[in-house]
């Protein structure tokens, strides 16, 4: 299986997010924290590595969740 490399450095309360065995996870912080940003980085990450699997994006309106997501996900890929 190929490597794919993501350029994404997180904070340390990001990293603790991603390594959380927990099936339900919330961020607490305030705006431009980077909740959305590490929400993103693992919904790739486990889309990537689980077979099957399915990844949601969720928002409010449509519009909220190209506003928010959509752009930073486009980069990613």
């Amino acid at each position: 299986m190929p490597t794919i490399t993501l350029a994404y450095l997180p904070f340390q309360y990001q990293q603790e997010f991603h390594d959380s065995p927990a099936r339900f996870k919330v961020v607490v912080g305030g705006r431009r924290s980077g909740k959305s940003l590490g929400a993103l980085h693992e919904l790739v990450r486990r889309a990537l590595t689980k077979p099957d699997a399915n990844a949601w994006w969720v928002s409010p309106t449509l519009a909220d969740a190209r506003d928010v997501g959509f752009d930073a996900f486009k980069e990613q890929l």
